[in-house]
């Protein structure tokens, strides 16, 4: 979702109250992945 921590999503926003409510939101039924390995996209870039 981001390539941030959900811990800095809060600062980047201008309106505490709705900006926690978002992240509250978000979070709340959120999975965290670790995918490990080589980049798919590195491999599907052609090099020239």
């Amino acid at each position: 979702m981001s390539n941030r921590e959900p811990s800095e999503w809060l600062a980047m926003t201008t309106d505490t109250l709705l900006g926690q409510s978002t992240i509250d939101r978000l979070t709340s039924g959120a999975h965290t992945l670790i995918i490990e390995g080589p980049s798919h996209r590195q491999r599907q870039r052609v090099t020239p």
